[in-house]
């Protein structure tokens, strides 16, 4: 069985919907559902209503320091962290669970895709300097068939972890805030001899809010989080 864990920013109408596709899938045990800033209560569905805790924050938090909190409350054999612009059609639970029996896999993810049913780059190598101005210059398009498993962190939007190897590495680095905190972790896991793995027979579809793109305090948070992550792993 699964605990999801989902951050709310205000963000209603998405997360009925996130609800309204886990309503279907039996391995889904437990939710966490963090309201991060004070909104409007979420009607949870009459399937969920039993296996569902909601937490009112009294100031806001970053992505790591929620979800952390969020796992206190785990009691299941397995972690998901899952964004709320994340939408599910088809069951990836089965398929992601049988990738993480094997005792090196600590965390797993789905292939991403777009709206538009692309390949989103939610899976890369670590992303040094020069990386990020290639992946900059180079807007080439990922496609399934040109996908191998061979990358180094995967992306935050929907990771599924080995509860009892989440809790060994401590959780995500709240010092990072709102981003690099999912590379941090996939960094360390590599570094401890773990397996991150990217299971792409099984897709979910985010609806991408890019906030990074769009506001000044997201776009520093951003920045300072890179700087920080060179600065711990490139030395």
């Amino acid at each position: 069985m699964v605990t999801i864990s989902i951050i709310s920013h205000n963000q209603n109408d998405m997360v009925n919907c996130l609800l309204s596709d886990l309503e279907s899938f039996p391995e889904v045990g437990e939710i966490i559902l963090t309201h991060n800033k004070p909104e409007q209560e979420i009607i949870i569905p009459s399937k969920l209503q039993s296996i569902v805790k909601i937490i009112h924050n009294t100031s806001e938090k970053g992505f790591g320091a929620n979800h952390n909190s969020a796992f206190k409350y785990c009691s299941t054999p397995y972690f998901c962290i899952l964004n709320p612009d994340i939408r599910i059609d088809n069951n990836p639970f089965s398929e992601l669970l049988s990738a993480l029996e094997n005792d090196i896999t600590f965390v797993v993810a789905p292939l991403v895709l777009n709206s538009q049913g692309g390949v989103e780059d939610s899976f890369r190598m670590f992303p040094t300097p020069w990386r990020l101005l290639k992946r900059k210059l180079n807007k080439s398009n990922l496609n399934q068939n040109t996908i191998n498993t061979n990358y180094q962190w995967l992306a935050g939007m929907f990771l599924l972890f080995n509860a009892d190897k989440y809790k060994q590495l401590k959780g995500l680095d709240e010092e990072f805030y709102m981003y690099c905190e999912d590379v941090d972790i996939c960094m360390r896991i590599n570094k401890s001899g773990g397996l991150v793995k990217l299971i792409s027979s099984a897709t979910v579809v985010h609806n991408a809010q890019r906030m990074s793109r769009k506001n000044i305090q997201h776009i520093l948070w951003h920045i300072q989080s890179m700087i920080r992550l060179w600065r711990k792993y490139l030395n």
